[in-house]
């Protein structure tokens, strides 16, 4: 199993992309993609259903795009189709299809984090996936993500602003 670490959360490669000769249509909001030839080829069947997580997709070894899913992966990445699941995620597909085509094609893979949960201070546990999603991004700049890559907001934490009212 291939693990790769980001801030102490374990991510496992779970999927590979690549061309397929059963070609579909693929709608992207007014646009439709005809012909569409790129799919997921799952290492490990049944993780088209995993949970709420943060996802990494790497080409090569180098980490392109970070994001993600409140749901389950397929409803976030995939159109089931002809016994296949294409990519169906967003304009980054082109990218990922341009660089299949290349000459010597390079390997494109897509990574789940294998537990994204911190447990909170009263003792439940949480999904983080979208706070480790930020942080990635923010730290890492993955060349395709367009958002996320400034600094928060500034400001002051509430408890300090409060604080200086006698208040916490």
């Amino acid at each position: 199993m291939d693990k790769k670490t980001f801030f102490g959360f374990h991510f496992v490669k779970v999927a590979k992309i690549s061309l397929t000769e059963t070609k579909t249509d693929v709608r992207y909001g007014e646009q439709t993609a005809f012909d569409w030839d790129v799919v997921v080829e799952f290492i490990y069947p049944g993780c088209e259903q995993a949970s709420q997580s943060t996802y990494l997709v790497f080409v090569d070894d180098e980490l392109k795009y970070a994001g993600q899913y409140s749901g389950v992966f397929s409803d976030r990445w995939l159109l089931r189709r002809n016994g296949l699941w294409y990519l169906d995620h967003s304009k980054m597909d082109y990218h990922i299809q341009t660089l299949l085509q290349s000459d010597n094609p390079p390997e494109v893979s897509v990574w789940l984090t294998l537990h994204p949960y911190l447990t909170s201070p009263d003792g439940e546990t949480w999904n983080i996936n979208k706070a480790l999603e930020q942080k990635i991004i923010y730290e890492l700049q993955p060349e395709w993500n367009r958002t996320g890559k400034i600094a928060p907001t500034q400001g002051r934490p509430l408890r300090e602003i409060l604080g200086t009212h006698g208040q916490s």
